[in-house]
This record gives C-alpha cells, structure tokens and sequence, in this order.
C-alpha cells in the first residue's frame, strides 16, 4: 500500500481498513455481524496486518453488531476498551446554533499550505503523530475547494494572535455534517478555539445544505472501540 493511500481487506466476511500512516488511525475493523469463532477472525486480521507494520486494531462495536456479545469474546481474546463514545445529533436544518463568544479568536477552512501547515501542528501535538507527508499536504491542498473537496471533507484552523491552538474536521454527505476529529492545546484550553471550530464547521456545512450534525464524542455508551495488539 502506498503510504499516502488508503485501503482494506477482509477476513472471514468482516471488512477491515487500513488508513495511510497520516490519517493516524492504523487498522479499523467496523463489523456488522460476525459468523466465523471470533479467535479465527481476530488471528486472521492479525496476520494480515502484521506484514503491513500494524501492530493493532482497532475494533469499534455498536449495539447493533451481532453477536451481542462480541465485545465480551474481544477482551477474552485479550483485547483493552480503550474508548467508548456516545452518537450526538443536532438539527440545524432552521439555523446554526450558538455556541458561544469566542471573539479573540480567527477561525478559517484549511484550503492552502498556510492553513494546513497551522492544522498539522495542532493535530501532531494531540493525536501524538508524525505530520503529514509533503507529498500527502501538497494533495490536499491541490485538492481542496473552498469550502469542500472532491468527497465533501474540509477541516478547519483556530488561531490566536497567529498562533494555531484549535482544529477539526467535516464531511457532509446526503445533507449530514459528520464532525470528527476537533482538539485543542492543552494550554489554550477555555479561551474558544474548540468552540470557533465547532461554529465554523456547522456555519461551512449548513451552507452547503447540511440540515444535521453528528458527532460521536467519547463517552460510556453507545459506541465502543476495543483495541487488539498483533
């Protein structure tokens, strides 16, 4: 696999992506129902993912994944929950709502190398990763309309007299702003930047025709990820 491409495969019926190394999300495995013994599936993605440098997966279960208890069979097969989160929506089909005053703060679309590099310092620091690659950046930017590129994706940068603090990103497909990604420095925590960047996001999409917003911050319910060591 290329380094700045994404992929996938499948074991035993169960989908698995693999995400280029500057997506820093590794191996995600999002099953819908699971027929074969999971240690068969488990040990099969293993295999798979180890020549490819992944030395984990991870597993995100939602309560419709079958069986029911397929969370259950992941950690006797040695798997750690290392994160629950929760599916929040937002009609914003009337208006975008208020997310509060953040006046010190600039927020814009990543649409140039500028405004990339800003996001890339941002989300190095807190998802502890390496940027981009060159090539990777100069893609996305060669690719990235204002406000929306090819796949309906844009993110977005929160500065503060110059400097980056805050980022995040949107895709809008089907009229639905899908949030992810949003983090702040740890140091410039409470002074907007998380809330510029929610507040551009939904301005952008609902622009775009966006009636509602999702995202799925972490909590203890709902959706579940489990991660398994290779």
């Amino acid at each position: 696999m290329a380094p700045d491409q994404y992929s996938g495969f499948n074991v035993a019926g169960v989908d698995v992506i693999e995400y280029p190394d500057w997506a820093r999300m590794g191996v995600y495995v999002m099953p819908l129902d699971v027929h074969e013994p999971i240690e068969h599936v488990v040990e099969g993605i293993q295999q798979t993912a180890r020549p490819r440098g992944r030395d984990k997966s991870d597993w995100w279960i939602a309560p419709t994944t079958r069986p029911a208890a397929l969370d259950e069979l992941l950690v006797a097969q040695g798997a750690e929950l290392t994160e629950v989160t929760d599916i929040l929506a937002y009609d914003m089909s009337s208006r975008v709502p208020d997310t509060g005053p953040t006046s010190r703060i600039s927020c814009r679309v990543v649409h140039d190398a500028r405004a990339l590099n800003e996001a890339e310092q941002v989300s190095a620091v807190m998802w502890a990763a390496s940027r981009q690659l060159e090539s990777v950046a100069n893609s996305n930017c060669a690719t990235s309309a204002v406000p929306l590129d090819s796949e309906g994706g844009f993110r977005v940068v929160a500065t503060i007299e110059g400097r980056p603090i805050a980022t995040g990103g949107c895709q809008v497909a089907r009229a639905v702003a899908r949030l992810y990604g949003a983090c702040t420095l740890p140091d410039a925590r409470g002074l907007g930047g998380y809330r510029a960047v929610l507040r551009t996001r939904l301005e952008v999409a609902h622009a775009q025709g966006a009636t509602l917003a999702l995202v799925d911050p972490e909590r203890r319910t709902s959706a579940i990820r489990f991660t398994v060591a290779s």
